[in-house]
């Protein structure tokens, strides 16, 4: 299977009507696509100057993301930790993704398009134990390990924080007068 990759806009086809999503980022999205526009000012002084903003073009698309409330069922299929959207238009989605090119989200293979149900299976069962979000839940477990002779426990999750002392313990407390 090939990567796909911003440049070759994914494994979306020019000839593709509608096209199904993976996506990574738990909560989902909605995708917009913008174009530029000029338009003018007023200065201080008086005068105009010409500015050029962005504005929302056509309808938002809604892409399901992989969170699922608790006691709820999933809205769509959900394969490795990718959520599968069906039915995103082809055209949408390779403007979305040339215009989103340098987004972590793309670079990081968070959200991906794909011509058929097929790709995106096989896309997020490739992908699922490689890539992370950054906001899966927590692991609570701890690591114990001896060091000369001295018990260390240290979260297993890097993302836990960090202690502002780290000659305290899980288990101990500051006792300091203040």
């Amino acid at each position: 299977m090939t990567d796909p990759t911003p440049p070759k806009d994914g494994d979306v086809k020019s000839t593709d009507k509608m096209v199904w999503c993976t996506c990574k980022h738990p909560p989902g999205l909605i995708l917009k696509i913008w174009e530029r526009e000029d338009h003018d000012v007023s200065v201080l002084g008086g005068g105009l100057k010409t500015e050029g903003r962005s504005v929302a073009v056509g309808d938002p698309v809604r892409i399901f993301g992989p969170a699922v409330p608790f006691g709820r069922e999933a809205r769509c299929r959900i394969v490795k930790g990718y959520a599968l959207t069906p039915n995103v238009p082809g055209d949408f989605a390779r403007e979305w993704l040339k215009q989103n090119a340098k987004s972590d989200l793309v670079k990081n293979k968070l959200v991906m398009f794909h011509d058929s149900e097929q790709k995106a299976v096989a896309w997020a069962k490739e992908m699922g134990g490689d890539v992370r979000s950054g906001l899966e839940q927590l692991n609570p477990e701890m690591n114990r390990k001896i060091v000369a002779g001295k018990e260390i426990i240290t979260p297993a999750d890097i993302r836990w924080p960090v202690r502002a002392n780290p000659n305290l313990t899980i288990l101990q407390s500051d006792t300091r007068e203040g």
